[in-house]
Parts: structure tokens; C-alpha cells; sequence
């Protein structure tokens, strides 16, 4: 399967919104035929498990997400 990268933050909850100085941005590897960025990311980083939402962009057209799950289903990487 093609992939392409997308630049994304993920954010608290707590902080959605606010602005908490420099964001720390993460490429992360979409599938080619996903347009966009994905609504939804589950496990997309090791230091990030779980489901996350896109809550919109940040600095320079960051994507950025929110968490939205304590828990991953899999392990594999998602792009919904």
C-alpha cells in the first residue's frame, strides 16, 4: 500500500485551543488514497497509542489531533 507523510501535533485535551509555545510536530505515514488529512488516527506514533480526532490546524498547517481514546483496539497503525 502507498503512503504518503502528513505533519501532525497531538494535543492534551486541556490545552486544545490554547497556544503552548513551540508545538512538537511528528510526520506520520497515511494511506496515498486518504484525502486530506485523516479524521481519525489510531496508534499512529509509539508515543501516542490510542485514537485520536482531528481538532483542526495548528502553525503552518499542522495537523493537529486530540486524544480521543484511552485504549487501541489493535496495534496496527489507522488512518480513518
Amino acid at each position: 500500500m502507498a503512503t504518503r507523510s502528513i505533519k501532525v501535533e497531538f494535543v492534551r485535551d486541556e490545552v486544545v485551543g490554547e497556544v503552548t509555545g513551540a508545538p512538537e510536530v511528528h510526520d506520520i505515514s497515511v494511506p496515498e488514497d486518504v484525502t486530506g488529512a485523516p479524521t481519525v488516527l489510531e496508534n499512529p506514533h509509539v508515543d501516542y497509542p490510542g485514537e485520536w480526532t482531528l481538532v483542526g490546524e495548528g502553525e503552518g498547517g499542522v495537523y493537529r489531533y486530540a486524544k480521543d481514546s484511552e485504549v487501541a483496539s489493535t496495534n496496527d497503525t489507522a488512518a480513518g
